[in-house]
């Protein structure tokens, strides 16, 4: 393939190149996939669907590799906030939260202690 402006640079096709690649893959993988261990799998996609989101709401581009980010459950976020969970869930809009799969909430470990920080909280 010619270098075309219209194109994005080698990096980024060869980055979404070889995404693309995987997911095929994976595709493939999925289809002799057992029922009873769709949900796992289901419930690992959609953890990666959060990674990924989180990264596009996220205020600056990380500068290299970006280190691993957990996904806090309400009751750890409560532990740490030293508040109860009903708490946390009255103020998921407040706090940086996302939702998986419909009902199921979690907070980006990252992003929740640079919100701690700007509040200067521990």
């Amino acid at each position: 393939m010619s270098p075309d402006a219209s194109f994005p640079a080698d990096a980024e096709i060869m980055g979404v190149a070889r995404c693309h690649a995987l997911l095929r893959k994976l595709e493939d993988a999925l289809a002799d996939l057992a029922a009873d261990e769709i949900p796992e799998v289901v419930g690992e996609l959609a953890r990666l669907d959060a990674v990924l989101r989180l990264r596009l709401a996220s205020p600056t581009p990380p500068e290299g590799p970006a280190p691993a980010d957990r996904l806090l459950t309400p009751e750890e976020v409560a532990e740490r906030l030293k508040q109860k969970p009903s708490w946390v869930y009255a103020h998921r809009n407040d706090l940086p939260a996302v939702t998986l799969s419909g009902r199921t909430l979690r907070f980006s470990e990252r992003r929740l202690e640079a919100y701690l920080r700007r509040r200067g909280l521990p």
